[in-house]
């Protein structure tokens, strides 16, 4: 976390702070307030007023109390808004995903579903509270909540629902999103819940290319019935520039296959290194396909093995 917080990151802590506790009942709201360290009033007070309570209480915290308490809050009563504000305060001057880059990975699931095993609305839902969100401005002629104008939009592609995936992701501000936020979204995209192994391998590679500027990628962190699933990492310590050039070269082919054995070799490369050199070595030896030939013109085994050896 940052030193020093925004002062309007701090306000908006207030007021969802305040938003939630006075959803309570108006004799509970001073035992909850107490609760989370907050001073506690007379029922009279409350009665006046259950949002304006709270929030003058909320006002006497310092920062760094009302972080503990925003912190306290959301783990008994989870809440998508107060999450993101929490994690905006967490993420402040630390390095990200560009906006840029979640453009480029947006434009790139315009020929891709969300799911491919379960429905557009349930991928999201699982992500958003869609079903109490506002839809955007300007449509509140054809719907009263985000889950409304989802669905709106989807019937407006039935043709071909792919084409409804940027309004979609735009009204739900995808690119302003959390970074914890957007990398749950691209978690989800290649969990084996959301689609099948070959249409997964091909989307974890073609999304690790668009992360790599960045230096972020989707690693696989264990298995599920056979299948992989992957968390978005940061580039190790060990990470060379060579990593980005490969794997951006390796985007030009659309065999799954390749993209494996080179997700293997980078994970491999800190564990086990020399098992990491051979499986880059079969990448480039392999002669029974014309495409690993092509593959080898393209990439010399010098610049491969450089990325595994230290200096």
């Amino acid at each position: 976390m940052m030193d020093i917080i925004a002062a309007s990151a701090i306000k908006e802590l207030r007021h969802l702070i305040a938003s939630i506790i006075s959803d309570e009942k108006s004799y509970n709201v001073p035992g909850v307030c107490a609760r989370y360290s907050m001073a506690e009033g007379t029922g009279d007070e409350v009665f006046r007023g259950k949002y304006r309570y709270v929030l003058s209480r909320a006002q006497a915290l310092t920062p760094e109390k009302l972080v503990q308490v925003a912190k306290a809050l959301h783990a008994e009563t989870p809440n998508f808004s107060l999450g993101e504000a929490l994690a905006a305060i967490e993420e402040e001057g630390t390095e990200g995903i560009s906006e840029l880059t979640r453009r480029r990975i947006v434009d790139a699931l315009q020929v891709r579903s969300l799911s491919a095993r379960i429905s557009q609305l349930e991928f999201l839902s699982q992500l958003w509270p869609i079903s109490t969100m506002r839809p955007p401005d300007g449509s509140r002629n054809v719907a009263d909540s985000m889950e409304q104008y989802i669905n709106y939009e989807l019937f407006l592609s039935s043709d071909d629902e792919k084409a409804a995936n940027k309004p979609i992701l735009e009204a739900l501000g995808i690119y302003r999103v959390s970074q914890s936020q957007f990398f749950k979204f691209l978690e989800a995209l290649t969990d084996p819940l959301a689609r099948d192994i070959p249409e997964q391998s091909a989307l974890v590679h073609e999304l690790n290319t668009l992360l790599a500027p960045d230096r972020f990628r989707l690693n696989e962190v264990g298995r599920v019935s056979g299948a992989p699933r992957y968390r978005v990492q940061p580039f190790k310590a060990d990470s060379t520039p060579a990593d980005i050039d490969i794997t951006k070269t390796l985007a030009g082919f659309s065999v799954p296959d390749i993209h494996e054995r080179w997700d293997k070799a980078l994970q491999r490369r800190a564990t086990d290194p020399a098992a990491a050199i051979t499986s880059a070595r079969t990448l480039l030896e392999a002669r029974a396909n014309g495409f690993f030939m092509k593959l080898a013109q393209r990439i010399t085994m010098t610049t491969i093995c450089l990325c595994f050896i230290k200096n």
